[in-house]
């Protein structure tokens, strides 16, 4: 978990980071995925809200469960929710673009682009592309149907070795808040 992983740091000369400075590091963490899952769960419902014939789809779907949380071994099962989820991520990502440094001199398309580059990358663009997205400025959960893009085209965790920590916590609570909330 991350937090094991944050108490296994070390500076690269070997010497363990102070416990001042994990906790810092801990709280940022706690901040990032508190706002960016708050986010995400109003963007969710502000788009349920403005399509309601979807929105009474995704009622029907957790109607079985009369207004409760639907069981953990049941929510990834999910059909709509699950669309719903990820075409709120798509067409409103709560982390609008990322950075990262090149570890190692190499190429971006014809571009050379040399070690310790800064690259800049926006998933708020690469989700309105219409090359991946076909109508992109569209809330259109049953495009989940029949897509499946990449990982470098579908990146609302981030993608790789860096993505996000809690993206399989964040999309837990969210469908558990949006299973809550839409039915009262």
């Amino acid at each position: 978990d991350a937090l094991s992983s944050l108490l296994r740091i070390n500076y690269e000369d070997g010497r363990p980071v102070p416990y001042e400075k994990l906790v810092g590091h801990a709280l940022t963490l706690f901040m990032v995925a508190y706002e960016t899952t708050g986010n995400t769960l109003t963007w969710t419902l502000f788009l349920l809200a403005q399509h309601p014939e979807v929105q009474q789809d995704l009622l029907d779907e957790l109607a079985p469960w009369q207004g409760e949380a639907p069981p953990l071994e049941v929510l990834d099962r999910l059909p709509l929710l699950n669309r719903v989820l990820k075409e709120s991520m798509r067409l409103l990502p709560a982390v609008p673009y990322s950075r990262r440094f090149t570890s190692r001199d190499g190429s971006l398309g014809e571009y050379f682009v040399p070690r310790k580059t800064r690259i800049l990358f926006s998933h708020y663009i690469t989700h309105h592309m219409p090359e991946i997205y076909a109508q992109p400025e569209r809330f259109l959960p049953q495009r989940w149907e029949t897509i499946t893009p990449s990982p470098a085209e579908y990146l609302p965790f981030g993608a790789g070795v860096r993505t996000c920590l809690g993206a399989s916590l964040a999309q837990f609570v969210i469908k558990i808040a949006v299973s809550l909330i839409l039915p009262a």
